[in-house]
């Protein structure tokens, strides 16, 4: 099972921000399909970076169209970003000394953080990128 369900309500009317938040939710997914059946630490590992470093990824893309269309609430929106590479960067650091395990704390702070701001956040830019006719 999922630990994150993909639907409509994710969209933001974006076809390049859409593909990229559906990837990284089946990244989470496969990650905690991964752990449910108790799956080597090694490919837990790799899932984990490969989720790593398409977020980056998927942020700069994100970041860039907001900054490239002048988008207002520019500032808050890379203030998000900046605070969840940090914080998962704290984790993955964590997990890898063995003080913290990916399933305890790990999935549901990016199950949380991911769906939080995909549909608040990235909401917020819905109308705008639909009045610049970015789509």
């Amino acid at each position: 099972m999922s630990l994150i369900q993909w639907n409509e309500k994710f969209n933001v009317g974006v076809r390049t921000l859409d593909g990229q938040h559906q990837q990284l939710i089946g990244i989470i997914n496969e990650l905690h399909q991964a752990m449910s059946e108790g799956k080597a630490k090694e490919v837990q590992a790799g899932l984990l970076r490969r989720l790593t470093q398409y977020a980056a990824e998927h942020l700069k893309t994100e970041e860039k169209m907001l900054s490239s269309n002048g988008y207002a609430d520019f500032v808050q929106h890379k203030a998000q970003h900046d605070n969840y590479i940090s914080k998962v960067r704290e984790m993955e650091q964590q997990v890898a000394a063995g003080k913290m395990s990916l399933g305890v704390a790990l999935l549901p702070f990016l199950k949380e953080w991911w769906t939080g701001h995909i549909l608040k956040t990235d909401q917020e830019y819905v109308a705008f990128f639909k009045q610049k006719g970015v789509s």
